[in-house]
């Protein structure tokens, strides 16, 4: 070998090239050979060819895991992001930033810190094994194939424990999956994360790097763009899925699996992207549980009051609750998360046990059907058959018991009836039952009548529950790359009182409000009082009629603002939003600066005050605000302060959202500004 010609010696260095080599009884007994060299300094002393491996150190061991360089990397990052929100920068700061990313490369260069090794070894001794790196690839993920092969057949087990059987294995294994597992090779990682860094491929490509660093956990100061980011996929989304899922294309770097038809979707195909663990079935899970619950106790119990159903709410839904339902299907068995600290106490397992019993109702709900779910929940609830056969057949609402087919007859003798029936027809719903309508709209104050049966607040109660599953389902199938946190927020800027209140108004409903004045002339009506209107009347519309028509008035009135609200940034609440600029504001090394916020006056007697609140940052009054409530003074002065004061942070993102979505917001203000004359245009043609 080595009296061979170059060219003869080049060849065979190419073929040997991501080979497997291996010299039993050495640590470590095998290597892929990168590099082979021969060097023959002596002619008289026989000089074996040298193997050359460019290995991997473990981050552990490298200036990844130092403590000194992550220490410093976190200070490096902290000042720098100071200094970017920072209205004036000095120079001595410039200086320091500079100091410490010189400091953290003299650390990255040094020898004993870099991640990549080349290791350089005689090869006597070793033998060649014909086998090369791609075998080793893939026969490393036997272990993960042999575990998935496992937890499937017994995954099987919990299909007769909960006595529905998945279609989508994936989806049951999603459902049981805690955030907290990361998938392993088995019961020695370390070894097998060696083996691949000195025998499997050196540097494999799976797909788009980019991809495997777009779900991770966003941060709470940067969810604005995220957001509005992601109305891009969701356009293209929407826009072709509906007509052809095949062709639904998505932006570079947004990994996508298409999974379905399911039986809630029967007619379009949902998307999923790429979130491995349950915290989104939860989230789903929880409105569903939470629905199921509101709907049987209304049902059961007629009489009781709105604050007797939510204790009792209460009482189902909690977590403590619902881990003991979780073990009476042994979750904790089938449940994968991570063999840490984090969940050895029993409190905390009971906790994670909870949110995996709310996973897998939302896996039951979105593959099979909320009967489906319903079922389930209720064959948990109740062991005794007699008690669980109450619960599954709940009676009729009482005003549907008195008039079983219609009370429609009874227009033509009742005033209020009949000037519901404007109502009906400007919204195109004509309902069985008018009588619920009328309920919806009465407000406590009136007493009780045999008209009605009662005041809406009940019904209020269970209008909420119906709100919040309709929009939850919506806003997961539509917004399916958010995490937990984020469509918590989404939600939020749909069903609040004042998103209520507007569609409230916008539909007329305080014209047809139920009240105890006799003189018949128009009521101002208090926000809360409007959103407990629409709530009612949503109640209302579920139980005459059924869940599609919920979903379909909400499709109209709710969904399409959701782009507004995304754009206004209306998914944080103006004091939130000011405190988070006031963070970006803060000086390294001291305390961060908050905004205070003080009462200056209260006026008008104690049934309707005005408060007047102002707001203050490092000691200056920074905005004002007035309202009927402490608390929404203080959102005016929040909002005051973001409008006048010259944040970086805000101006950043108007900035951003401005050059993104210019002509979105044109045509937002363009349909603001045609409303708002339409009035005065209106008024002009009858003068």
């Amino acid at each position: 070998m080595l009296q061979w010609e170059e060219l003869e010696w080049q060849k065979y260095a190419e073929e040997c090239k991501g080979m497997i080599v291996t010299n039993p009884g050495t640590k470590p007994s095998s290597v892929r050979i990168d590099q082979l060299d021969r060097e023959q300094f002596n002619p008289d002393v026989i000089t074996f060819p040298i193997i050359v491996h460019f290995g991997i150190r473990p981050a552990q061991l490298s200036y990844a895991g130092d403590p000194q360089y992550q220490k410093l990397w976190k200070s490096y990052v902290k000042l720098r992001h100071l200094l970017a929100n920072s209205p004036k920068v000095k120079q001595t700061d410039k200086q320091k930033l500079a100091q410490r990313e010189e400091a953290l490369q003299k650390i990255r260069q040094k020898n004993t810190m870099r991640r990549e090794v080349t290791v350089e070894l005689s090869s006597q001794g070793f033998w060649k094994t014909g086998i090369r790196s791609d075998v080793c690839q893939h026969a490393m993920m036997m272990p993960v194939l042999t575990h998935h092969i496992r937890y499937h057949q017994c995954l099987m087990h919990l299909d007769k424990l909960i006595g529905y059987t998945f279609q989508d294995r994936c989806l049951l294994q999603l459902a049981m999956t805690h955030p907290s597992h990361h998938l392993n090779f088995g019961m020695n990682p370390d070894h097998a994360r060696n083996s691949l860094s000195n025998c499997g491929i050196r540097q494999p490509k799976y797909g788009d790097r980019k991809v495997h660093h777009m779900h991770m956990r966003k941060k709470a100061l940067d969810i604005s763009l995220l957001l509005t980011s992601q109305f891009e996929i969701l356009a293209v989304i929407c826009s072709k899925a509906s007509t052809n899922p095949a062709k639904a294309e998505l932006p570079p770097g947004s990994a996508v699996l298409l999974t379905g038809p399911w039986t809630r979707f029967p007619d379009t195909y949902v998307v999923f992207m790429w979130i491995n663990h349950n915290e989104r079935l939860e989230f789903l899970g929880d409105a569903v549980v939470e629905f199921l619950t509101s709907v049987h106790l209304y049902y059961l119990f007629p009489s009781l009051e709105e604050g007797g159903l939510a204790t009792y709410r209460t009482a189902i839904v909690q977590n403590q609750h619902l881990a003991m339902l979780a073990k009476k299907l042994e979750l904790d068995r089938f449940m994968l998360y991570a063999h840490g600290p984090d969940l050895c106490r029993e409190s905390d397992l009971r906790h994670a046990m909870a949110n995996c019993f709310e996973a897998l109702i939302g896996a039951v709900y979105l593959e099979g059907s909320l009967e489906e779910a319903r079922q389930l929940f209720g064959r948990l609830l109740f062991n005794d058959p007699d008690l669980r056969e109450v619960w599954l057949h709940y009676p009729l609402h009482p005003l549907q018991l008195q008039e079983p087919n219609t009370d429609r007859q009874l227009i033509e003798t009742s005033p209020v009836l009949q000037k519901l029936t404007e109502f009906e027809e400007a919204i195109g719903v004509i309902f069985t039952h008018v009588r619920l309508l009328a309920r919806a709209f009465t407000l406590r104050t009136v007493g009780f009548n045999h008209l009605t049966l009662g005041h809406n607040q009940r019904m209020e109660f269970l209008g909420d529950s119906i709100m919040q599953l309709v929009a939850t389902e919506y806003l997961f199938i539509h917004f399916p790359d958010h995490h937990e946190g984020h469509l918590t927020l989404l939600r939020s800027s749909l069903v609040n009182n004042r998103t209520q209140a507007k569609v409230a108004e916008e539909l007329g409903m305080q014209e047809y409000a139920i009240t105890n004045d006799k003189t018949k002339r128009p009521v101002a009506l208090r926000t809360k009082t409007l959103a407990d209107l629409l709530e009612s009347f949503i109640a209302a519309l579920y139980i005459d009629k059924d869940l599609e028509y919920v979903h379909t008035f909400m499709n109209v009135c709710f969904f399409p603002r959701l782009k507004e609200f995304i754009l206004n940034q209306d998914w944080n609440d103006p004091k939130s939003q000011l405190q988070q600029c006031c963070l970006t504001l803060r000086t390294e090394g001291k305390e961060p600066d908050i905004p205070l916020y003080k009462t200056l006056q209260t006026v008008g007697p104690s049934h309707a005050r005005t408060y007047t609140v102002a707001v203050y940052f490092k000691g200056e009054r920074i905005g004002c605000g007035k309202g009927p409530s402490i608390q929404q003074a203080e959102m005016g002065a929040a909002m005051d302060a973001l409008e006048k004061y010259n944040f970086p942070q805000m101006a950043h993102q108007k900035r951003f959202i401005e050059r993104k979505y210019r002509q979105e917001l044109k045509e937002m203000r363009w349909e603001r500004e045609h409303q708002e004359r339409e009035p005065d245009e209106a008024e002009d043609v009858k003068k």
